[in-house]
């Protein structure tokens, strides 16, 4: 859906979060989007990208081009298990992911 350079970013709090769009999470990303969106990461720590019609099986895919997803500790036991917990949580599985990386 997107080529790099394509995405309409729009800051939503002075210090923390920004929502972008045009891009479709459903299709795979070329690496250039996908560098395109770490880096706005990166800056805003925090992306909405809304109106994404996706399976778990493609939020997992997208979580994991940020690093290795681990389950929300705070999720009651029994409520989703292994990666559809992942998927349910991606955000938060990025984030504890960087801090491995870094």
């Amino acid at each position: 859906m997107t080529a790099a350079g394509e995405l309409q970013v729009t800051r939503r709090h002075p210090l923390i979060g920004t929502e972008v769009r045009g891009v479709d999470l459903s299709q795979p990303l070329d690496d250039a989007t996908f560098e395109e969106l770490h880096a706005l990461w990166m800056e805003h720590l925090l992306l909405i990208i809304p109106d994404q019609a996706i399976t778990d099986e493609q939020h997992i895919a997208f979580g994991r081009r940020f690093g290795e997803l681990e389950a929300h500790p705070s999720l009651a036991i029994g409520y989703a298990s292994g990666e559809r917990n992942a998927a349910i949580h991606t955000a938060w599985q990025i984030f504890y992911s960087s801090k491995a990386q870094a």
